[in-house]
């Protein structure tokens, strides 16, 4: 068996996870000769938007909870951002530690939407600290080339 980089593997699941709603949809589409309708795709943080969008293409709308600049453990949803969650389809985790404040409020509030861990067996790398606080464990695995 091939070991494949820990990035590949990431893509290969997304790829995978999107692939069939893709399909289904595009043959739908193709039946009823309409454009298809977007897959509505959150993700946590900016950085997996772009990953998203590469994947999916026009297929998919995809919406940031904490956009560029904005502070993960400040963060406050604006009732848009609540609204269009309520209408999302997926949503992309990343393993932030933010992430475990809300997202049991996100699956209460929105029964079918499909959560995947993006991050999930992923070795976090030791020694992160920044911001006043250390943590620990690195969970920005996104731009370190060992994850």
């Amino acid at each position: 068996m091939i070991a494949l980089p820990k990035k590949l593997t990431l893509l290969v699941m997304l790829y995978g996870l999107l692939a069939p709603a893709l399909a289904d949809d595009a043959a739908d589409a193709t039946a009823a000769h309409q454009p298809a309708e977007q897959i509505n795709v959150f993700v946590s943080i900016a950085p997996q938007q772009d990953f998203v969008e590469q994947v999916g293409g026009d297929r998919v709308n995809v919406q940031v909870r904490v956009g560029p600049g904005q502070s993960p453990e400040l963060f406050e949803p604006t009732p848009r951002q609540m609204a269009l969650l309520a209408r999302a389809d997926l949503y992309f985790s990343i393993g932030m530690p933010f992430e475990a404040s809300w997202l049991p409020a996100v699956r209460r509030n929105n029964p079918d939407l499909k959560i995947v861990a993006c991050c999930a067996g992923l070795a976090k790398l030791a020694g992160h600290a920044h911001g006043g606080h250390d943590s620990g464990m690195d969970p920005h695995v996104w731009t370190d080339p060992n994850n």
